[in-house]
């Protein structure tokens, strides 16, 4: 066998018994029971007929039977009658997907005697049957037990063809329809080419995983190739597996390209973790073990530290945090202000994004100072209380060097005010009642909306995302960091309690900032389920050094003052080695540097020289005179207890 191979990582998954609400024939296989025949459409086929439209499901047995994801899978078969949702491989990758927990629906949908003859309308026909399976699935996702968010649509040969259009196909004026809740597409063997209809992909298009034998004689590997290339240009997630010297169809090569694509979806999933309580969690001892999984067990594998990784930052948002909404795509961006600067050395760009939802509006204002010559250019954002707060020293060095700086004002986000109900009341709140974040989450939000906006901005190297951020905005660069792959370096700036310092370490003799003070301090900044630790922070099952280790193999840099107790410089240092182990363990050491100097609490010169002397050696390789190897506290024992996997 001569097969690509991609580290996998089994996403394995236990469901409870599930009562089937709908009638058909029931069968019980091991670890999944299955119900046939179940009718979800009618529709009118070539012949001028009614025709019925039948489903299959396939579900798991154990474990709890809620907020299960889902793959819709569609069959293959030329598009020729005959051909319907029991096909073998399609059974076979539904069966084996739901032992790993999903819920899996084959669909049937028109089919003709001669398709070739009339493809488009072929390809129409089967798109309106496969809407139909899509919206019964949402329709009576409480029934099946399924999050309605977390569909994959999967399919093979013309499955894959069909599956294309619902999953890539514009959603025009004249031709609506809703790809809302898409995560993922999962592609057989099924790429089509332009004769097939029109295929424009865009950003917002679902993270695609393609398999598909390199010489396949009846749909070309150079379809896959291509769409390949269109999901690259558009900045879509995707792998191609490709089976080097195989044909169509090349099912015995199944045991693997399910590993592959087991390992692709679970990047996309986000499980319903159940964290413990408060009086269940336990003492902890020393710096926790960021290897720990749900289960009790240890990660053993950089495989299974893919899935370790959505654990921990869903339980960051479970603890602290909250949960962010998904980025809107309607926004509207208005550039307030083009002129230029430095005497002509720089342009300032000014701009207002506003949002609209919920029957409510906000702008939030941000502005950028780019080099004024051509080209693409890193960009360093900083969220901060106005558009004009970095020092015109720092705003100089970043363009000489190709630079562009970029702040954003957080509070049009939210007010920073410990009045809870005032908070709640104004900013991006009322857009998002249903959300449980807090003001940290909201103000790195904010990351978000204007990296959505710079991937349209034809002067932004998006491949070179800097976010940085001092004291409470130094905490919230952090969550962004966490939460948005798209960021290349995060590097928060002296933050503090609830950013890279520890929660349970301090220097001897100076003052401790817990989450008892900023309780009364700081209450709207975090979630109530952070502040009921105040007093218990040493049952905390994570500490700063969680978060540092999941923006791992990213770049995390740490700028911070010996003399900023209150930030608590012991805390941040004994955390930042912690994950640094687990940057070493990744291969990827010289990724995560901090930077000390003497002083107090501030986002100085010096900070910004050396956040710019980083961003050098990550992005150019670039080696430079700078202190990031100075280790302050070099005789102190670091209460790590655990090992990093073998």
């Amino acid at each position: 066998m001569n097969i690509k191979i991609f580290k996998s990582l089994f996403f394995i998954v236990v469901f409870a018994m599930f009562v089937n609400p709908f009638s058909g024939i029931s069968q019980v296989k091991k670890d999944i029971r299955i119900e046939k025949d179940i009718v979800f459409g009618e529709s009118v086929n070539f012949k001028g007929e009614n025709e019925t439209l039948l489903l299959d499901i396939y579900y798991p047995t154990e474990g709890v039977a809620v907020n299960r994801p889902t793959i819709l899978w569609m069959h293959g078969g030329g598009f020729r009658i005959a051909n319907d949702k029991s096909q073998k491989y399609i059974v076979a990758m539904s069966e084996r997907f739901a032992k790993r927990g999903y819920v899996c629906l084959s669909i049937n949908y028109r089919v003709r005697e001669n398709p070739k003859d009339d493809k488009l309308g072929t390809m129409k026909d089967a798109l309106e049957d496969a809407m139909k399976g899509l919206n019964w699935l949402r329709e009576n996702s409480e029934k099946l037990g399924i999050d309605k968010d977390q569909i994959v649509i999967g399919g093979g040969s013309a499955g894959g063809m069909l599956a294309s259009h619902l999953c890539y196909k514009d959603n025009s004026e004249s031709e609506k329809w809703d790809k809302s809740g898409i995560v993922g597409f999962v592609n057989l063997w099924g790429s089509p080419d332009e004769s097939w209809g029109n295929l424009p992909i865009d950003k917002n298009d679902p993270p695609t995983i393609i398999v598909h034998g390199t010489e396949d004689a009846s749909v070309s590997f150079s379809n896959s190739q291509r769409i390949i290339g269109e999901l690259n240009k558009s900045g879509v997630k995707n792998e191609l597996v490709a089976i080097n010297g195989a044909g169509h169809t090349p099912t015995r090569h199944m045991d693997d390209f399910e590993k592959n694509i087991a390992s692709f979806l679970d990047d996309l999933i986000i499980e319903d973790y159940s964290f413990k309580s408060l009086k269940q969690l336990k003492r902890q001892h020393g710096l926790q073990d960021p290897f720990l999984k749900p289960d009790g067990q240890r990660v053993s594998t950089k495989e299974e530290w893919q899935k370790q990784r959505q654990y921990i930052k869903a339980m960051l948002a479970h603890f602290q945090y909250g949960e962010m909404p998904p980025v809107p795509k309607n926004v509207i961006v208005k550039e307030t202000l083009s002129e230029e600067i430095y005497d002509g050395a720089a342009i300032r760009k000014e701009y207002t994004l506003t949002l609209n939802r919920n029957s409510k509006t906000l702008d939030f204002r941000f502005g950028l100072i780019k080099p004024n010559r051509k080209g693409t250019f890193p960009v360093i954002i900083k969220n901060d209380r106005s558009i004009n707060e970095i020092p015109d020293e720092i705003n100089l060095e970043a363009i000489k060097r190709g630079y562009i700086m970029c702040q954003y004002i957080r509070t049009d986000l939210s007010l920073d005010d410990k009045n809870i109900e005032l908070t709640r009341n104004s900013g991006v709140f009322p857009l998002y009642p249903e959300y449980d974040w807090g003001t940290i989450a909201v103000w790195a939000w904010g990351y978000k909306l204007i990296i959505d906006y710079f991937e349209m901005l034809d002067f932004i190297d998006i491949e070179k995302i800097v976010v940085t951020g001092h004291s409470r905005g130094g905490k919230t660069a952090f969550c962004g960091g966490i939460y948005d792959e798209r960021i290349a370096i995060t590097a928060p700036n002296s933050s503090g309690l609830g950013g890279t310092a520890s929660h349970r370490y301090f220097e001897l003799g100076q003052d401790e900032q817990t989450i008892g003070h900023a309780s009364f301090a700081n209450a709207h900044w975090w979630t109530p389920e952070f502040f009921k630790l105040a007093g218990f922070e040493s049952r905390l099952p994570y500490d700063a050094h969680f978060g540092k280790a999941v923006i791992a193999p990213r770049a995390f840099f740490n700028a911070h003052a010996l003399q900023d107790y209150w930030a608590n410089p012991f805390g941040t240092f004994l955390t930042f080695e912690a994950a640094k182990k687990v940057y070493k363990w990744m291969g990827v050491e010289d990724n995560i540097k901090m930077h000390w100097r003497t002083g107090g609490h501030a986002q100085g010169v010096t900070d910004w020289l050396a956040l710019l002397d980083f961003s050098d050696q990550y992005f150019y390789n670039i080696k430079v005179d700078s202190n990031l190897e100075i280790n302050p506290y070099s005789t102190v024992k670091v209460p790590v207890y655990w090992e990093v996997p073998e």
